[in-house]
């Protein structure tokens, strides 16, 4: 089947200058759809950081409504709201230069009825907790699992007065940030004792959650200075990963920059030898 651009969305940056675009391509290579960036004259790539979508209306706007996608915004904002989001979707990271532009705002995010859109709302939360003059997260009612506001719709009497009504009843988001974890002593002696591929083994089944302390999911990252955690447990893999920085880890790599050991090391005291 032949592909052809099936959606076009524009980023803008603060002064209202065309920074890049994205593309929305179906059928893709290996999935039924994929996304490409091109800037300039339609270089590849952003050619730059990833900016907000819509990005001159959310600096002048008070309220803004996050959504998990271009064509979810797009929807806000032909109803004369505010609507913006990430170009990658729940996989997006928050850029740390657009933070400045949110300050002071009221801010509601709209989440997809899934696991994927709950992160994603949640780092937004996060981010913007003390930020922002206050911030909701929203699941419509009555959505079907991995709905949006795309279905959302198309049910009776859902309009841009009902959405207003329900982001104003919907509560704040709390987030209480945990308390900084004292930097644990460096060892400098090394642990003796030969390790072997059971040892690796059973050392990166140590669950992360022992190593680290957890609030709702996310602990702060060891790979770069936060005060907001980023650092999300996914219990499936036993691992770790960052959406602020993009880090992904496992027990052996937790303990080795936690405690500044060597991979021996590490998984000798991960083995408890």
């Amino acid at each position: 089947m032949k592909q052809r651009v099936t959606g076009k969305y524009l980023y803008h940056d603060e002064h209202g200058n065309l920074a890049y675009w994205k593309e929305r391509i179906e059928p893709g290579r290996k999935t039924n759809k994929e996304f490409r960036f091109y800037h300039g004259n339609r270089e590849s790539g952003r050619g730059g950081d990833p900016i907000l979508y819509n990005l001159p209306i959310v600096i002048k706007s008070k309220a803004v409504i996050f959504t998990e996608g271009e064509k979810q915004a797009d929807i806000v904002n032909r109803w004369g709201l505010c609507g913006t989001t990430f170009d990658s979707g729940s996989n997006s990271k928050f850029p740390s230069a657009m933070v400045e532009h949110l300050k002071g705002k009221r801010v509601a995010i709209l989440r997809d009825n899934d696991a994927p859109g709950l992160v994603y709302a949640e780092m937004i939360g996060r981010t913007l907790h003390g930020v922002c003059e206050l911030s909701k997260i929203v699941l419509l009612p009555g959505l079907p699992l991995k709905g949006d506001i795309c279905d959302w719709i198309h049910g009776a009497g859902n309009d841009r007065q009902t959405l207003i009504e329900v982001i104003k009843a919907a509560p704040l988001f709390e987030y209480t940030p945990p308390a900084p974890k004292p930097e644990p002593p460096k060892r400098n002696t090394p642990i003796v004792g030969k390790i072997d591929g059971d040892m690796v083994t059973v050392a990166k089944a140590v669950p992360v959650e022992k190593l680290l302390e957890f609030q709702q999911g996310y602990a702060l990252c060891l790979w770069h200075e936060e005060d907001k955690p980023s650092l999300h447990h996914h219990a499936s893999s036993n691992r770790v990963k960052c959406f602020a920085c993009g880090h992904g880890a496992d027990a052996i790599e937790i303990v080795m920059k936690r405690d500044g050991l060597t991979f021996p090391d590490s998984v000798r005291l991960l083995c408890g030898v």
